[in-house]
């Protein structure tokens, strides 16, 4: 436990051919212990397969809280839920005092989002904002060379952050 975020970490590994990124989109379930899924889902704890994650993400955003991190390691599945910031300070604060001059509404709206989302990916900030990737990405790229964007962590399960 931290004064900004909160990690938990559950041992046990990902079915075969399963990466964090895949859990993080539709994906057939695979169940490691099927005979306890199986009495999870017949006594109703269970609505649908697969879906676990997707309905924490959904949650998350519908409380209007950072999104988690998931990360596989150490042998298990590591969580970072993050501390709602309070107010928009940091960015609210950048964007009045001209941090980010020259940006156009559109990319002040997905300035925000990454800073209301941290670790958001590019994909669910075109999804999100209805915006599409290649825009995003420019953005992206834009916003880095003004230093006011950071990509974190790998690849696969890495997103972006307001500075």
């Amino acid at each position: 436990m931290y004064n900004d975020k909160l990690i938990l970490w559950n041992e046990g590994r990902l079915p075969d051919g399963f990466t964090v990124q895949t859990l993080l989109e539709k994906h057939p379930s695979r169940p490691y212990n099927k005979t306890v899924a199986e009495i999870f889902f017949k006594a109703g704890f269970i609505e649908a397969w697969g879906r676990g994650i997707s309905k924490i993400i959904t949650g998350f955003k519908r409380a209007k809280l950072p999104i988690p991190d998931f990360e596989a390691k150490m042998g298990g599945i590591v969580v970072t839920v993050y501390r709602k910031t309070r107010g928009n300070e940091g960015l609210n604060n950048g964007l009045n005092d001209g941090l980010n001059d020259g940006l156009n509404e559109r990319q002040k709206k997905v300035l925000k989002e990454i800073k209301s989302t941290p670790g958001i990916k590019g994909k669910e900030l075109s999804e999100h904002l209805n915006i599409p990737i290649d825009t995003i990405d420019r953005y992206i790229k834009l916003f880095t060379s003004k230093n006011l964007v950071e990509r974190k962590g790998s690849k696969k399960t890495g997103g972006y952050y307001v500075k």
